[in-house]
């Protein structure tokens, strides 16, 4: 059984955030997940110079630079740390239901 999934979904088929919400929310309906978004009223991101619809992003390519890559790892870590409390905090509660249903010898759903 599967406690918690992490999706992050990097194809440039999502082009805008509205295509994405939709793809995530078929996404979750279909494999049964309920789905925790991010607090969108922040709009600050550290990472300027990412934009996502740049022809390097297709999903075709396959050679990047590394300039490109250096690119990608700093969204990452800055996508990571803009949501690392939120997604430990799920993970720490999700074990703690978990152990407590184990303990109690109550069925974990």
């Amino acid at each position: 059984k599967i406690d918690v999934v992490n999706g992050f979904d990097s194809s440039t088929s999502n082009l805008d955030h509205k295509i994405f919400d939709e793809n995530q929310d078929f996404f979750c309906d279909r494999r049964g997940f309920n789905r925790i978004t991010r607090d969108v009223t922040n709009k600050y991101c550290e990472v300027y110079d990412f934009i996502p619809t740049a022809k390097f992003y297709a999903f075709d390519n396959f050679t990047y630079t590394t300039d490109q890559v250096d690119l990608m790892i700093k969204l990452a870590k800055a996508n990571w740390l803009e949501s690392e409390k939120q997604v430990k905090g799920i993970i720490i509660d999700t074990w703690k239901k978990k152990r407590y249903a184990r303990l109690n010898g109550i069925n974990f759903t």
